[in-house]
């Protein structure tokens, strides 16, 4: 594999990679391939640096928490689903959810230095304040509870 080669690779989410990591801690290298967007739910998509900008001014004081996804990463559609009914859950009604596809909104994915998928950001006035890598349903719950 070349340098968009996958840091980890597994025909199956549930599984563990060669160093017996769980996959839902493992996150892809970006390579270079198109894909079209990914939004569902009550999350929000950035089509572009302007657009990412703009919806985090609007924000305000209010948490966003930004989904940086990409449609050929598998952890992230293992993640999506549950970043999509959390964006649903009534009592996650003050939290503005983004999603990101890296293909489509490159100038974004680069310019908040994400190198991996699935990334979570967390940001409030603008200002990013906790972030992390992985498709850990239980790491983004108790990150949107520390930083709500």
């Amino acid at each position: 594999m070349n340098d968009a080669a996958l840091f980890a690779h597994t025909d199956h989410l549930g599984g563990s990679d060669a160093n017996g990591m769980g996959l839902a801690n493992q996150c892809f290298q970006l390579p270079d391939l198109g894909c079209g967007p990914s939004a569902a739910g009550r999350a929000l998509d950035a089509s572009g640096w302007d657009d990412f900008k703009k919806i985090l001014k609007e924000a305000g004081d209010k948490l966003v928490v930004v989904d940086f996804t990409a449609t050929w990463c598998g952890p992230c559609k293992q993640i999506g689903p549950i970043f999509v009914k959390m964006s649903e859950d009534p009592a996650n009604k003050d939290i503005v959810f983004l999603k990101v596809d890296v293909d489509e909104a490159e100038d974004v994915s680069s310019s908040c230095g994400i190198s991996c998928m699935p990334t979570f950001h967390f940001y409030k006035n603008g200002e990013k304040v906790d972030e992390f890598s992985g498709a850990n349903a239980k790491q983004l719950s108790e990150a949107l509870e520390k930083n709500r």
